[in-house]
């Protein structure tokens, strides 16, 4: 109860700034601080945000030296609740041991908050906004690939498909990878290279290892969302961000949709998604060569808990499907195969993290996990928030 206090603290100094605004330079970042001391948030209105020396105190908790594994071990004692606490800094691919304890947020709004689920998958969130912009009057082009941004006079004039057609518009709204965006959609001839530089040598978040299995049997041992952790949590990150192998004793995640939706699986089935921390790309990459013996690593290591047995998963699996590093950099453009753009493991990382707006081209605008506020679904649903709010105040 004292951590999740803590952490609120700094949810309500730090939300206007770092979730719900387009992020402006630090200047503008300690503005924003200064402005919560003085009189709150407005959108916080109506509810209790201390006094203005509880709200200063807030603000430098929020901008405290101290990693997020420091301060969840100024809270608890048991080694078992201090990884749990941790697991968090992978919601933004980063380090418990390096990323800032500003991200204590992140199990804030979860236990405060609560976990959701939209029946039927994930998917059904795109739906729903597709039936949505449709009613508005939104015209949708189906499979087909974008070639390059048209950029006349500096400012964005639409794209050109992969077939060649030209689709004209007033703005342009990058959903992929903004380093990728910058490196490939731009034409050489009008792209900021120092922009590129800057955003390349900024570390990207790690990736992930993903095996999809459709089981033809049914575990109730098992939740919605199950994390088995490995005995030795800091080496992970060694060899996650420094070594940047694939882990050799990971940690777990397994998640078991059926125990909400049972849509998800014929009658007696069950779909498991199984995922573990992966390094983002390097020269020592070779997912082509390492991921048939790192799937088999991962489902011996399934086999072996005695919390659970799932050491029939391979002779009841029907279907089964692996996503590497590899295939996110390939099927999503994603920068080295990061899954949620940058890391935060810097300490300067809330500042550095690309903004919504183009800075070079007008009519620019970027969203998803690469850009402000960051990676997950509710973070990648308020860039889009942030950009809309952007494109209506640039064109009055």
């Amino acid at each position: 109860a004292e951590f999740i206090r803590y952490a609120r603290t700094i949810f309500e100094a730090a939300a206007d700034p770092f979730l719900y605004n387009s992020l402006g330079g630090p200047l503008d970042v300690l503005g924003t601080f200064m402005r919560y001391v003085q009189q709150g948030h407005a959108s916080l209105a109506g509810t209790a945000q201390g006094t203005r020396y509880e709200r200063l105190q807030a603000v430098l908790a929020a901008l405290s030296p101290a990693t997020l594994d420091r301060c969840v071990r100024g809270f608890f004692e048991d080694e078992h609740l201090r990884q749990l606490f941790d697991r968090y800094a992978t919601y933004n691919g980063s380090s418990p041991y390096q990323v800032g304890a500003v991200y204590s947020i992140i199990p804030y709004v979860e236990l405060a908050d609560g976990g959701w689920y939209p029946c039927g998958g994930i998917y059904t969130l795109a739906q729903a906004l597709e039936k949505v912009a449709r009613e508005l009057g939104v015209e949708f082009e189906m499979n087909c690939d974008v070639r390059r941004i048209l950029v006349e006079r500096s400012r964005a004039r639409g794209v050109v498909l992969a077939d060649g057609r030209v689709l004209r518009s007033n703005s342009v709204v990058a959903n992929s990878d903004v380093v990728t965006t910058h490196r490939e959609l731009l034409s050489p001839a009008i792209v900021d290279k120092r922009r590129v530089h800057h955003l390349e040598r900024l570390e990207p978040s790690c990736s992930g290892f993903v095996i999809l299995l459709g089981i033809a049997k049914q575990y109730p041992q098992l939740e919605h969302h199950n994390i088995f952790f490995s005995d030795n949590y800091r080496a992970e990150f060694v060899d996650l961000f420094e070594r940047k192998i694939p882990l050799r004793n990971p940690t777990i995640y397994v998640c078991a949709t059926t125990r909400t939706d049972p849509s998800q699986a014929p009658e007696g089935h069950e779909n498991l998604f199984i995922l573990v921390n992966a390094p983002y790309l390097t020269e020592k990459s070779d997912w082509k060569r390492d991921a048939a013996a790192y799937r088999s690593q991962i489902l011996d290591q399934l086999a072996s808990y005695t919390q659970i047995d799932l050491s029939d998963v391979r002779e009841q699996a029907v279907c089964e499907a692996i996503i590497t590093p590899e295939d996110f950099q390939q099927r999503y453009g994603a920068n080295a195969g990061s899954i949620y753009g940058l890391s935060s493991n810097s300490r300067m990382a809330p500042f550095q993290r690309p903004g919504n707006r183009s800075q070079s081209i007008r009519g620019l605008y970027f969203v998803g996990g690469s850009t402000h506020p960051g990676g997950g679904v509710p973070l990648v649903l308020l860039s889009g928030k942030i950009v809309a709010d952007l494109v209506e105040e640039d064109s009055l």
